[in-house]
């Protein structure tokens, strides 16, 4: 399958025309030959905002969005998925008349989920690395302050915590390894920001 990535700001930055000519352009070429395509819209409440957070053209928005959607009935082969990370702040119009056919809802990772994500990116920053960068980390502690957290959030910090090493070196320093400090520090620092 063809996927096709549209971020809002693509369609509303007025980098491609208005929003309502970008909108159809991406349905237009989602429509073009045989193939299968997926037109994956990401973070779509902000392409089509709740009413306390629309911006200007909203409704022409969401009114192109929603007429080019039922364009697609007669087209088995594009399917559209749009992304938010809180179905609260989308349109009331495109939730309520929506040609989407499922919502799938992905809860936050649990505690062990958590800590897969931080090995997973762990281990590739040391593959990359080809080196060990990490001591053996005191899982313990280090789940304790990451309730909430997002394996967005869990990549953020290892490459934060990652970063910090760097610019250690960079200042003439001799990096060690990161330990469970560096790592409790760099999370404690992140809680705080967000």
């Amino acid at each position: 399958s063809r996927f096709l990535y549209v971020k809002p700001a693509d369609i509303i930055s007025g980098c491609y025309g208005t929003p309502e000519r970008a909108l159809k352009d991406v349905f237009d070429y989602a429509r073009q030959g045989q193939r299968r395509t997926v037109v994956f819209f990401d973070d779509i409440d902000a392409l089509a905002p709740s009413g306390e957070e629309a911006y200007e053209d909203v409704e022409i928005v969401v009114g192109t969005l929603l007429a080019e959607m039922d364009r697609l009935l007669d087209s088995s082969n594009v399917f559209v998925v749009g992304a938010t990370n809180n179905l609260d702040d989308l349109d009331d119009v495109l939730q309520k008349e929506s040609k989407f056919t499922h919502i799938v809802k992905v809860e936050l990772p649990n505690t062990e989920e958590k800590l897969e994500i931080f090995n997973i990116h762990i281990n590739k920053a040391e593959d990359y690395a080809k080196n060990k960068l990490f001591e053996d980390i005191d899982w313990e502690q280090v789940e304790k302050e990451i309730d909430g957290f997002s394996g967005a959030d869990i990549v953020e910090v290892v490459r934060r915590v990652l970063e910090e090493k760097v610019k250690e070196e960079l200042h003439g320093g001799n990096p060690s390894l990161v330990s469970t400090e560096d790592l409790l520090n760099v999370i404690q620092e992140y809680n705080s920001r967000h």
